[in-house]
């Protein structure tokens, strides 16, 4: 995990190591932009919402991806004599397949983003940061359930 909640104060998210290195690589992408892209909203920089979109949307085609190779696998295996079991199974695990690419990237989409920490005074707080990880588990106990 890039950051953690801070046990003394549980409103305030602490950057680890790798969050660290992350926001080093934030700031030299944020140098390179134009000034239209360093506008901020609640100390999110515009580009930081465009980076979600463009995550959201590369884990949508890996989704679509994943639930064709599944659905393909069945489909070589319904040709075979006694995998009709086997071709059920794949049938019926393409469409959560997907929902749990889509889990993990609304899970991994939130590092895009700043949270408020000691050492980041702006950003979105700390009950945003784990309502995110609380929506990418309820999407992925969905797609198991």
């Amino acid at each position: 995990m890039w950051q953690q909640t801070n046990l003394q104060d549980p409103n305030v998210v602490e950057p680890t190591e790798m969050g660290t290195a992350v926001q080093e690589l934030t700031n030299q992408v944020s140098s390179r932009l134009p000034d239209f892209m360093l506008y901020k909203i609640q100390g999110n920089e515009i580009w930081r919402f465009g980076v979600l979109l463009l995550i959201i949307f590369i884990i949508l085609i890996i989704g679509r991806i994943v639930r064709y190779l599944i659905n393909k696998t069945a489909a070589r295996f319904d040709k075979k004599p006694k995998t009709q079991l086997l071709t059920l199974f794949l049938k019926c695990l393409a469409p959560p397949a997907a929902v749990v690419v889509f889990a993990c990237g609304v899970y991994l989409s939130r590092f895009a983003f700043t949270f408020i920490s000691t050492h980041q005074p702006e950003g979105f707080s700390a009950e945003t940061y784990k309502l995110w990880d609380k929506v990418a588990r309820a999407l992925f106990a969905l797609a198991v359930a």
